[in-house]
């Protein structure tokens, strides 16, 4: 039934068309892949062959972690010496921003968070963009909530990044 439906839904968008069905089909099987995975590390390493970023933040077993590897010595090489690093015990999306917009000159957001974690169930966060520069504010407005990052400042600076390029949930 389920299998029924993703095939239906990529019929409707139009993945399965001849010229787009080498890729829909490539990224269904990496997908499958992915969701096998047996560890933190397994994951991020099939997970980097079809995003090969470094510094880069994935999701994992309702944790955020951080994902790097040493390029190859030449141009082109795949990357080696894989390494994960956990940054939060939870995930966060954006469910929505608010501008306030009282001052003629000066904008400001303050973002509305969903904290999933397997501890704590699911919180709502507010997060103003200052939250995000300030690494021991960011901890400790998570430590009300009892949950946990465990990353440095620049670390917040790359979670920040990967957070406002996540599609805000519907």
């Amino acid at each position: 039934m389920v299998a029924s439906n993703i095939c239906i839904s990529l019929l409707v968008s139009g993945d399965l068309v001849e010229d787009k069905q080498a890729g829909t089909l490539a990224l269904c099987e990496w997908r499958g892949v992915l969701a096998i995975a047996k560890n933190v590390l397994d994951y991020f390493e099939i997970y980097s062959k079809q995003k090969p970023y470094n510094n880069t933040f994935f999701e994992f077993n309702q944790q955020t972690y951080k994902g790097t590897f040493k390029a190859g010595e030449n141009e082109g090489d795949q990357p080696t010496e894989y390494k994960v690093m956990r940054m939060l015990d939870c995930l966060h999306n954006i469910a929505y921003s608010i501008e306030d917009a009282s001052l003629q000159y000066q904008r400001r957001l303050s973002h509305i968070v969903n904290a999933v974690s397997n501890c704590e169930g699911i919180n709502t966060l507010r997060f103003k963009g200052a939250d995000f520069s300030a690494l021991n504010d960011f901890k400790s407005k998570l430590l009300q909530y009892r949950l946990l990052f465990f990353g440095s400042g620049s670390d917040l600076t790359y979670f920040a990044e990967y957070l406002f390029q996540k599609k805000p949930l519907d």
